[in-house]
């Protein structure tokens, strides 16, 4: 049994290549509707005295309206023998030795329970704390497991916490149950910060980034200290454009440890938004120094080494980001840029092939590889091709159309060229030297032809 003391904060993710600490263990299940009505009329025949009328939160309010301090305990059905659709002797069973359980420690206390859905009940206790609400659900679950196999979890939730109404301490419960999940079955957790960062990683991958910096900013009220917390924060803020509050965020979890990488790394970023390449490069070069081997770090290094004009810097750190990603299509394209500069062709064109075979809509490698293939003598109408599929891909990218018609003009295909040259010169890449060059190579034409 996992109480509160593992850290399921250990994965890592990105979110628009800001890193934040996400979710791990087992997601929480959709809970699939498995109630049956001989299962729920046997139930409500043995335990007429337990809370019927729906919804049940509802109903626990009213009698809750006076009280100045009250704790409740969901609990949850554990899926057994792996079998989402139990046979129903064995489920009705179970329910009814769980209910009789319930109802016996409720009896004893200023309590009560009822059932919930097919899979949870709630129960709550007047006058009782999380911690003592925490006893009991441990005294529900070793009392389940001298009658049968089956396990349930808990979770478990007190009013007052926080500024949180009376009924909002009933979601709480629910979201400490959605913890409790993540530490497998027969499991009990209390509502904690940690709580509510699982719900609010939950909201945002489901788009809802308001609702994430409303259950972020909770746990900061719950746990000020943890850096995860400040940190997932400053990620839904910097996301949102509010650059100054993010960055109050990654500051504040740098301050509280100052061996956090991923807050080095976000601050980064932001420098690096703000267009201040020099500060981006130093925070990431401390992030990486914090902790080696993130992919997200050392691909940032590499690429602000080549755009600050030192590419066998750069060349090292993409090297390594490759090794780590070895899926990256973006580090090997950057690795090829690296290898440009440093006119190494052929370690170019194999970093851009391979860019390309990971992504074949990799415009700016597709790009690459047509002049390259160019440089090097290739068929010229290889070149072309991969010219073209860049253009294709990313229309209104004014090197990709300055590239194209370049290869035009060495194909002696002067149309097509002046088309590609005047598209990039519209979208901001400077082609009139180039569009010169061909007018006077038509003039010629002309002349030679006596017009």
């Amino acid at each position: 049994m996992a109480s509160e003391s593992r850290d399921i904060f250990s994965g890592r993710s990105s979110v628009k290549e800001f890193l934040f600490s996400k979710s791990g263990g087992k997601s929480v299940e959709k809970k699939a509707d498995l109630t049956l009505q001989s299962t729920r009329d046997a139930l409500r025949s043995r335990f007429p005295n337990a809370i019927w009328n729906p919804p049940f939160v509802d109903n626990v309010l009213s009698r809750l309206s006076g009280a100045d301090r009250f704790g409740t305990i969901f609990v949850k059905i554990d899926p057994f023998d792996g079998a989402r659709n139990p046979k129903q002797e064995t489920r009705e069973g179970l329910v009814l030795d769980l209910a009789g359980i319930l109802e016996g420690l409720c009896d004893k206390n200023d309590a009560g329970w009822g059932p919930i859905d097919a899979d949870r009940f709630g129960c709550y206790f007047v006058g009782k704390t999380d911690h003592e609400c925490l006893q009991t659900g441990q005294a529900i679950q070793e009392e389940l497991s001298k009658r049968r196999k089956e396990t349930v979890s808990i979770g478990v939730a007190q009013y007052p916490t926080l500024n949180f109404s009376r009924s909002q301490v009933f979601e709480n419960a629910v979201k400490a149950l959605d913890h409790a999940a993540f530490f497998g079955s027969n499991s009990r957790i209390v509502f904690d910060a940690v709580s509510l960062n699982i719900s609010g990683d939950a909201r945002y991958q489901e788009g809802d980034v308001e609702g994430a910096i409303r259950e972020f900013q909770a746990a900061r009220k719950l746990d000020p200290k943890n850096i995860n917390v400040h940190n997932s924060l400053g990620v839904c803020f910097a996301i949102s454009g509010d650059h100054q509050r993010a960055r109050e965020c990654f500051e504040q979890a740098r301050w509280i440890d100052p061996g956090e990488g991923m807050a080095v790394y976000n601050l980064g970023l932001l420098s690096l938004m703000a267009g201040d390449r020099e500060a981006a490069l130093s925070l990431f070069l401390e992030s990486d120094r914090i902790k080696e081997g993130v992919y997200e770090v050392v691909f940032q290094i590499g690429r602000l080494y080549l755009e600050l004009g030192t590419p066998e810097n750069g060349k090292r750190y993409l090297k390594n980001a490759v090794r780590i990603r070895p899926a990256s299509a973006p580090a090997y394209r950057c690795l090829g840029e690296c290898s440009i500069q440093m006119n190494r062709i052929d370690e170019a064109l194999s970093a851009f092939q391979k860019a390309v075979k990971l992504n074949p809509n990799d415009a700016a490698s597709l790009s690459a590889l047509g002049c390259l293939f160019q440089k090097v003598g290739e068929n010229p109408e290889i070149a072309l091709s991969f010219c073209q599929q860049s253009v294709q891909i990313s229309p209104e990218e004014g090197l990709f159309r300055y590239r194209l018609g370049e290869l035009y003009f060495r194909c002696d295909k002067f149309d097509e060229a002046k088309e590609e040259l005047k598209a990039a010169d519209r979208l901001g890449h400077d082609a009139k030297d180039l569009l010169k060059k061909i007018e006077e190579k038509l003039e010629g034409k002309a002349h030679d032809n006596g017009f």
